[in-house]
């Protein structure tokens, strides 16, 4: 926060146009300490995760690997059942 603030303040001082180029960068380094707060938080973060903020697309819509994998296991076959009996002799 601190860094992103004399950034800022330098690059005001050397020219406005610059400050707005480096504005998207200046913003994350004077927004990151608010972010990492609030993502920490518990409460916050819970409200953010009902409202969808701050999700990736997997949350949202997990892809066919991650359906795969919340399925259920298939019933034991015969390759399964000659594992299991090797690994129990």
């Amino acid at each position: 926060m601190v860094l992103g603030l004399l950034l800022l303040g330098l690059a005001l001082r050397i020219n406005p146009l610059l400050a707005a180029w480096m504005s998207p960068v200046l913003l994350g380094l004077v927004l990151a300490p608010a972010l990492v707060m609030a993502s920490g938080s518990a409460g916050l973060g819970l409200w953010l995760q009902r409202r969808g903020i701050l999700a990736t697309p997997p949350e949202d819509r997990p892809g066919p690997v991650l359906q795969a994998v919340s399925l259920p296991p298939p019933p034991p076959g015969p390759v399964l059942r000659v594992q299991r009996e090797m690994a129990e002799a």
